[in-house]
């Protein structure tokens, strides 16, 4: 049937732009807590305030670009270059509504960061910078803002922000929301639920347990015949226990 792929690439879109402020309350999103969590007391508390501070600022960004798109998707009505001939602005709702609702569930998680109730643990336009400073900056930014705890995700799309502002003449904001609607509703993303549902039959089923105790027996016993010219050639050069030099007489010294 014609556009069911597009239509496919829609669903992805609509499925996994709305979890993403449930995966924030279930702190489930990707962060490296290195330095995190080697710290304790005002200095955990104020590298967290960091991490939401920068998180509410690059989701804002990322949340006002989506609803940017939809808003100009429907007032030029553009419509999809596939055989379905969809209004983008439809589909591209649900981009706008995650991204929005992350960033209340981010400004929430702020809040009670600051009060003290919280269970679980932008740069500028610079001008005539070189280019050896722009390139110090990015790499400090790609390594500081993770390093900082701050979510990988909201991390690469700020140094993306950061690198597009400082190199190109496009606005960035327009041309990141473009590109991760593109990608978001590819139809190619499509097998990955279904390697995620393969993944889950073979645990829960224990079909690859069953697989593993099947081949366990072969593979040893292949390993055993593999290894034992091995023993058998380094058993071989060792001296005998029972061979043992013999002194020369005092008499022939």
């Amino acid at each position: 049937m014609a556009g069911t792929d597009a239509y496919a690439g829609y669903s992805m879109a609509a499925a996994g732009f709305p979890a993403l402020a449930h995966t924030l309350k279930r702190n489930e999103h990707i962060r490296v807590t290195l330095l995190l969590g080697r710290l304790k007391g005002k200095a955990h508390h104020a590298l967290e305030m960091w991490a939401l501070t920068a998180g509410v600022l690059l989701a804002g960004l990322f949340a006002f670009y989506a609803v940017r798109l939809a808003w100009v998707s429907r007032s030029l009505n553009d419509i999809s270059t596939g055989n379905d001939a969809t209004p983008l602005w439809i589909p591209q709702i649900t981009m706008a509504l995650g991204t929005v609702v992350l960033l209340v569930a981010l400004i929430d998680e702020w809040v009670l960061q600051l009060r003290g109730q919280r269970a679980v643990p932008v740069a500028g336009r610079c001008c005539a910078m070189s280019d050896v400073a722009i390139t110090t900056l990015l790499i400090v930014s790609l390594f500081a803002l993770p390093g900082s705890s701050v979510w990988i995700g909201l991390t690469l799309a700020g140094v993306a922000w950061i690198g597009m502002e400082l190199f190109s003449s496009r606005p960035a904001g327009d041309a990141m929301a473009v590109t991760v609607w593109g990608a978001a509703s590819s139809w190619t993303l499509t097998a990955l639920p279904l390697f995620i549902w393969m993944g889950e039959i073979l645990f829960r089923t224990k079909l690859s347990e069953s697989m593993f105790r099947g081949l366990a027996p072969r593979v040893s016993s292949c390993r055993a015949a593999c290894c034992t010219p091995t023993w058998s050639a380094a058993r071989s050069s060792r001296p005998s226990r029972g061979r043992r030099l013999r002194r020369a007489p005092r008499s022939a010294r």
